[in-house]
């Protein structure tokens, strides 16, 4: 027999993203090196206005919902791609042309009247070694990205193997040294929050 979730329920489940097994609906960390007040996390949308916000606590914790398909509506865009630059080749391919999408690279923070920005990434103990940035993207349907971005610069090229679900995702940019090309891929939950604030912010 079919089973049906409650209207009530399905509106929660929208809001939040989605209910289907091992949909991402939250970032839950903590923040390495926190400077020791506790304050506020939230993704910006445009103008600044906050999509999402909770409270981070003194020692960094902090549990952050991700926004459902209402509030992302309208920072969606139809590519992940950022503006194509003077040298650059776009061979990127969206399996439905219909999808659109977010990619969220960091979360912003305040604490003690300052303002940071806050990154998820592993890198090596060896300057100019690989770095991981785990990042998540957003997606209005399931949908394919695959291909390669090419720019004179080899540091601003970016191949795209992408196999999104609707709403939130996770995904890894990887960039072997920093001036290599770099790599954005599905994962899955793998458990790695390893979050810090981002360095000059």
């Amino acid at each position: 027999m079919a089973r049906f979730l409650p209207a009530s329920l399905m509106v929660l489940c929208l809001l939040l993203g989605g209910c289907s097994p091992g949909g991402v609906s939250r970032i839950r960390a903590q923040v390495r090196d926190w400077p020791g007040e506790a304050g506020q996390v939230m993704i910006l949308g445009g103008g600044g206005t906050a999509l999402t916000s909770s409270a981070i606590d003194k020692v960094g914790r902090f549990t952050l919902p991700l926004p459902g398909a209402a509030a992302m509506a309208p920072v969606l865009r139809p590519t992940l791609l950022p503006s194509l630059a003077a040298g650059c080749t776009d061979k990127v391919a969206v399996s439905d042309p219909a999808a659109q999408f977010y990619l969220l690279p960091s979360i912003s923070a305040s604490a003690a009247g300052a303002n940071l920005t806050l990154v998820s990434q592993t890198r090596s103990n060896v300057p100019g070694g690989p770095l991981d940035q785990r990042v998540y993207i957003y997606a209005s349907m399931p949908a394919r990205v695959q291909g390669d971005l090419t720019c004179a610069v080899a540091a601003s090229s970016t191949s795209y193997a992408l196999n999104l679900k609707a709403g939130w995702n996770y995904a890894v940019m990887r960039r072997p040294t920093p001036s290599s090309p770099a790599r954005l891929e599905s994962v899955g939950d793998d458990g790695f929050e390893g979050w810090e604030v981002a360095k000059g912010k």
